[in-house]
C-alpha cells in the first residue's frame, strides 16, 4: 500500500502540472529597445529571463498567451512587434519560433507616450529552440523607425523604454 501511494504521489508531482496551463508572472520591469540599425531598421531587445520559459525549451506546436500592461517613453514611429525567437549561433543567430504579433493586429495605431496600453495575444510556435537555455528561448520586442540601415546609432529618435507594470506569459499546452 505504501509503495502504491508513493508511486501515485510521485506521478502526481510530475504529471499534474502538465495538465494545467503554466503561468509565469514577470511583474513590473523596464525594457529598453536599443538602436539596432547596424543590422536593420529597428529598435529592439529581448526578454530572456529564466522565468520567461521557466527553464523549459520552446518546442513546435506550443501555445503561449501573453498579457501585458505598459507605457512607452516616446511616441513610436511604427507598430510594436513581438516574436518568440532563438537568437543563438546554433540557430543561425535568428530563428523565429512563432509568427509575429503586432499592435496593428489589435488595431491600436501608433503608440504614444502618456498612455497606458494593455494587450493580450497568443503565439503558437512553429519551430523549436536549440536548447532550454534562457538566452535561446526569448521574446523579441521591437519597433521600426527612421535611421540608416547598416549604421549603428543612426536611429533618428533614439532608444525607447517600455515600462511594463504587469507581464504574464502562460503556456497553454
Amino acid at each position: 500500500m505504501k509503495k502504491v501511494l508513493l508511486v501515485v504521489l510521485i506521478l502526481s508531482f510530475f504529471m499534474v502540472p502538465a495538465l494545467f496551463a503554466q503561468t509565469r508572472d514577470l511583474g513590473a520591469f523596464n525594457l529598453v529597445l536599443n538602436d539596432g540599425f547596424e543590422h536593420g531598421n529597428s529598435y529592439g531587445n529581448q526578454i530572456s529571463a529564466r522565468n520567461l520559459m521557466n527553464g523549459r525549451q520552446i518546442a513546435a506546436g506550443q501555445s503561449y498567451t501573453i498579457k501585458a500592461t505598459f507605457t512607452v517613453s516616446r511616441n513610436l514611429e511604427d507598430e510594436l512587434m513581438f516574436v518568440l525567437l532563438d537568437p543563438s549561433e546554433a540557430a543561425g543567430w535568428w530563428r523565429e519560433l512563432s509568427p509575429y504579433w503586432t499592435t496593428n493586429d489589435a488595431n491600436m495605431g501608433l503608440l504614444r507616450t502618456g498612455q497606458t496600453y494593455t494587450v493580450e495575444f497568443t503565439l503558437v510556435t512553429t519551430a523549436a529552440a536549440t536548447s532550454a537555455a534562457a538566452n535561446r528561448n526569448v521574446l523579441n520586442v521591437f519597433t521600426e523607425g527612421a535611421g540608416t540601415r547598416g549604421r549603428a546609432g543612426s536611429g533618428v529618435q533614439g532608444p525607447v523604454t517600455i515600462r511594463f507594470s504587469a507581464f504574464t506569459i502562460t503556456q497553454n499546452n
